[in-house]
């Protein structure tokens, strides 16, 4: 089932509001996007209090120190519950360390000075990275640079001197210098001398393109934009008629405007260009490319693919118009794609991935039933048994909590 919403879909998320359910129960029973069904059910309230015991333990944590971002992930709620029922504590992850002791800094100072990292040094004294960070900008790392290094850096920009051209002239990235120089009230940068305008207006006025001159210059891109905004420059370099020609001989004759490209060895914008009057290559066949296509290569390969940064729901409608055997199965923040006669292996596999302990054949049975298969008893008593080392063992916790 695709999410393209269809007036059924509708109708049974309706039909399931009006039952009791919870939107996102629906969306996983569904196999459809929660905003999906959060659009056709605007007018159902379905939040309901959590338990006393639940509510008991999410002000604990937070009271302990977590943040609450971490208190939502740990239990499975939204952070907007999380915030509802801990937002009359007035004391968050970061104001617990707003102010530190003299004694605490000098501990955290001295630790860096001897070596140590400062993410080491935030776990031992128990404090957020960016606390030490603040009291140790002025510290250079061993691994960076220098101290004497650091305090030229610091003198320069304190002078006026671009951080670009700190960097260029000392062979320091530019982002180590941007490290070592915050907190600094830089001295208001001078103008650029005359003479240097007068040679960044023509070098432009002669075709250079302001980012060369910028890089020439060791300046600014903005600063030569600055100086020379009354100068148009050449908007497209004029190719030889002879070229002209044959770019549009090669689309007329029926080569698509890529290929084109390729063949005579210019950018597919300059093929564009001049052949804008011309239609391109029409397809007979659907071209399935890029990310889409390694999408079908893992379905192909394996019968299943588990959700990758390099593919996702886009990719999904594109293989679903020409192959509607493929299917989608979201839940648990996970997404599996499988073909029709793979849903077995996929369910599996599935199981498998979200690393969730199962503590019973319902909640078993409620997770496969998107796939529309039956497991064995074998491999269900698998899944139910899994180890205690599980990711997810916070849904333990949440049992002893109901």
């Amino acid at each position: 089932m695709t999410e393209k919403t269809s007036q059924d879909n509708i109708s049974k998320i309706r039909t399931e509001l009006y039952s009791g359910k919870t939107k996102r129960q629906i969306a996983n029973e569904l196999n459809l996007s929660y905003y999906v069904v959060k659009k056709y059910g605007k007018e159902f309230v379905t939040s309901k209090r959590i338990p006393v015991k639940l509510e008991q333990k999410i002000r604990q944590e937070v009271s302990s120190g977590k943040s609450k971002r971490r208190v939502a992930e740990e239990l499975n709620l939204a952070y907007d519950t999380v915030y509802k029922y801990t937002a009359d504590l007035g004391l968050t992850h970061y104001q617990k360390y707003g102010d530190l002791e003299p004694e605490t800094i000098e501990k955290i100072r001295e630790e860096v000075s001897r070596g140590k990292t400062r993410v080491q040094t935030a776990r031992s004294v128990g404090l957020p990275y960016s606390k030490v960070e603040r009291f140790t900008r002025d510290i250079p790392m061993n691994c960076e640079i220098t101290k004497e290094q650091m305090e030229q850096i610091r003198r320069d920009a304190a002078q006026g001197k671009p951080k670009s051209i700190i960097s260029l002239e000392m062979g320091i990235p530019y982002l180590t210098v941007m490290r070592y120089t915050r907190g600094i009230t830089l001295k208001q940068t001078q103008p650029l001398p005359q003479e240097m305008i007068h040679r960044i207006r023509n070098m432009v006025k002669n075709g250079r393109p302001k980012l060369h001159v910028a890089k020439e210059l060791q300046v600014s891109f903005w600063t030569v934009r600055k100086y020379t905004e009354d100068i148009t420059t050449r908007r497209y370099i004029h190719h030889s008629p002879e070229l002209i020609e044959k770019i549009r001989k090669s689309v007329e004759s029926g080569n698509s405007k890529t290929q084109t490209a390729i063949d005579l060895g210019v950018s597919f914008n300059i093929v564009c260009r001049y052949t804008r009057d011309l239609p391109g290559k029409i397809n007979s066949w659907p071209r399935i490319s890029g990310c889409a296509l390694q999408l079908l290569e893992e379905l192909v390969k394996n019968g299943y693919a588990l959700h990758s940064s390099s593919y996702g729901f886009k990719e999904f409608l594109i293989l679903k118009e020409h192959f509607p055997s493929i299917f989608r199965v979201k839940q648990y923040n996970k997404v599996v794609y499988f073909l029709d006669d793979k849903s077995k292996i996929a369910a599996k596999a599935f199981l498998e991935d979200i690393n969730k302990r199962i503590i019973s054949y319902k909640k078993l049975n409620q997770i496969v039933r998107p796939f529309g298969i039956e497991l064995d008893k074998g491999d269900k008593d698998k899944f139910i048994t899994k180890s205690k080392n599980s990711k997810s063992h916070w849904n333990l916790v949440k049992i002893q909590i109901k």
